[in-house]
């Protein structure tokens, strides 16, 4: 006879919105979708909340979203990080060498007859993610502390080479596969000012908030209390930092330097609607993954 666990299951000790949490998020794509359908006039609206290359509402919605994730990150284990070399290695080759070249051949592959379309993939895929995928490592799992060494990481890194990897995939590589090949100039200052305001202060009021509260309560109600408990990942980590891609910029670029009714606008906002699901799948994968390979 088997023996009856009898410890309630993860989902009933979860909350309304959390268990069905994959349902708000398709319930908020398809509100958006229909908004810009049926109210065309929505886009003059959140135009008019845009500062330089960022959108406030996105801005605001992002760090809501990252701030909890970020407040629970050790912060004080981020060196561990950085002594794995191999780790890193892996990180940078699959963000910046795999990442960027596989959606230049996929674009040049399916939208070599769409250059506009095409160069709008392309943006997106030098555009590595900085911010979803702390939210993406979150759900599946993965561990908090190397997701946010490795995000820090790729922002360092879209800051100096992102204007690079534009000039390189868009001006001077499509030549050489017979595609006509498209002036493009991207500032970064920019770029870095993007990435502080959708990376840099979520990271700055989780920091704060675990060096502050820990001080002033210790860490067993900061940890006990405050946070929830979980459990996650190297693994997980890394394969969500290489995963996803930073849309909010890509987006951002294509609007500041081609309109925003041009077709590089267009496949950005497109990218959203394929990645999410995607990633929720990835989720559902990872913890398919965790059962059968961790346990």
């Amino acid at each position: 006879m088997k023996n009856v666990d009898c410890k309630p299951s993860l989902t009933g000790r979860l909350s309304f919105l959390d268990r069905y949490l994959t349902l708000w998020i398709f319930l908020a794509m398809g509100i958006g979708v229909a908004s810009g359908y049926f109210f065309p006039a929505i886009t003059d609206i959140l135009n008019k909340m845009q500062s330089g290359t960022t959108n406030i509402p996105i801005a605001i919605g992002l760090l809501v979203m990252m701030y909890p994730p970020l407040a629970k990150v050790k912060y004080e284990k981020l060196g561990e990080l950085f002594s794995n070399i191999r780790l890193l290695v892996v990180s940078l080759t699959m963000n910046w060498i795999i990442g960027p070249l596989l959606m230049f051949v996929l674009a040049i592959i399916f939208l070599h007859d769409y250059p506009e379309y095409m160069s709008g993939l392309i943006l997106i895929g030098i555009a590595r993610c900085i911010a979803m995928v702390i939210v993406w490592n979150e759900l599946a799992g993965g561990s908090r502390e190397y997701a946010a060494g490795l995000v820090a990481l790729n922002s360092i890194f879209q800051v100096l080479f992102y204007s690079l990897l534009a000039w390189f995939y868009i001006t001077w590589l499509p030549p050489y596969f017979g595609i006509e090949s498209q002036q493009i100039a991207i500032e970064m200052s920019a770029i870095a000012k993007s990435v502080f305001i959708y990376l840099g202060i979520p990271f700055i009021a989780g920091f704060l908030t675990r060096f502050i509260l820990r001080k002033l309560k210790g860490d067993e109600w900061y940890e006990n209390y405050f946070l929830p408990k979980t459990d996650y990942s190297r693994n997980t980590a890394q394969a969500f930092t290489a995963t996803g891609n930073n849309f909010e910029l890509a987006i951002a670029v294509s609007i500041g330097i081609f309109g925003i009714h041009s077709g590089q606008a267009f496949a950005g906002v497109i990218g959203p609607l394929v990645e999410v699901p995607a990633l929720l799948a990835l989720v559902k994968l990872a913890e398919v993954f965790k059962k059968k390979f961790y346990y």
